[in-house]
């Protein structure tokens, strides 16, 4: 029987959880260590509970999410027992953005096998997004619990007591998932964001640069980095911070719109305006994006939020090319 998916380290909802520019989806990768044949080739007892579930984890291989999660349903009629097809469904759920069934599975995964910590982290995950930051953290905690050496875990719980105000809490969390992962390098971006808003710039700086010595092409260290030096007066470093980051990644939104700020600060009105242009541009791309998906009822709660957000910035970058250009 192939293995049920499993929660990875270092995965999309890094992106996600961190609420930065690159945004990403979903909670967890897939095992791939054992493969399924393809879904074509199986030969199906209609009775067997096992053999839909087979086929299911076959076709969530070749991408056929909608599929697989049929046959984690039948799996679950032919045994409503069958704990690994309710957790393989419930992730699948969760890349669809159903966040409602993604609890509801994991709860159930978790009746029938409570000794499984990445249905617990899961299930944090799903209650992260919905906004219950107090139950997503109990369930990091038990996932916890049952296997200390999860630094993602850590990760994601410690972001959740940040998002709370637990700054020190956070911390430490980070610090720990630092000490099993020492090269997790989103960890870093994010311990450094709680400091440098905790007034330590130096220290985010410092952990931002670790990112960097880490993986020279990780934007957001860059960018963070350049904020925190921002902050500090330096603004020559920040614009060659936000520089590297929009020649990593020449989309980067929020690079164009804090090195706008930055020179404008400068004086270089010309320049600023130039920044404040390309934010106005991709701004409107996001706003167009996200309408079209809100209307479509996809992920809908998050798409109409991103509508919401990407159409203010896009005015506030509006108001600022007319703003400079009537100095």
């Amino acid at each position: 029987m192939p293995k049920r998916i499993t929660i990875a380290p270092l995965m999309a909802v890094v992106l996600t959880l961190f609420g930065m520019a690159a945004c990403s989806t979903t909670t967890s990768a897939p095992d791939t260590s054992t493969q399924a044949s393809k879904p074509e080739s199986q030969d199906l007892n209609p009775k067997n509970a096992d053999a839909y579930y087979k086929r299911g984890f076959a076709y969530y291989q070749q991408g056929e999410t909608t599929k697989a999660i049929n046959d984690y349903s039948k799996a679950i009629e032919l045994n409503p027992n069958h704990a690994d097809a309710y957790y393989n469904r419930g992730w699948l759920y969760s890349i669809l953005g159903e966040e409602t069934k993604v609890i509801a599975d994991y709860s159930k995964a978790i009746e029938l096998n409570p000794k499984n910590a990445d249905a617990y982290s899961g299930r944090g995950h799903a209650k992260f997004t919905l906004g219950k930051k107090a139950e997503a953290i109990a369930d990091y905690t038990k996932a916890l619990d049952l296997n200390p050496n999860q630094a993602d875990v850590y990760f994601y719980r410690g972001i959740a007591k940040d998002n709370l105000g637990k700054k020190a809490e956070a911390i430490a969390d980070f610090n720990k998932a630092i000490d099993i992962l020492p090269k997790y390098t989103p960890v870093y971006v994010r311990r450094g964001n709680v400091k440098s808003a905790l007034g330590k710039k130096a220290e985010a700086i410092s952990d931002y640069t670790k990112a960097i010595d880490i993986s020279a092409t990780y934007a957001d260290a860059y960018y963070s980095r350049g904020n925190a030096k921002y902050d500090m007066g330096k603004k020559e470093h920040a614009i060659a911070d936000y520089t590297k980051v929009i020649d990593l990644e020449p989309d980067y939104v929020e690079a164009y719109k804090k090195r706008g700020l930055a020179k404008s600060a400068q004086g270089k009105k010309a320049e600023a305006i130039s920044d404040y242009q390309k934010a106005a541009y991709f701004y409107n791309k996001q706003t167009n994006r996200a309408t079209y998906y809100c209307n479509k009822q996809i992920d809908k709660a998050a798409n109409c939020n991103e509508q919401t957000r990407s159409r203010s910035d896009y005015q506030d970058a509006l108001n600022q090319i007319k703003k400079l250009s009537a100095q």
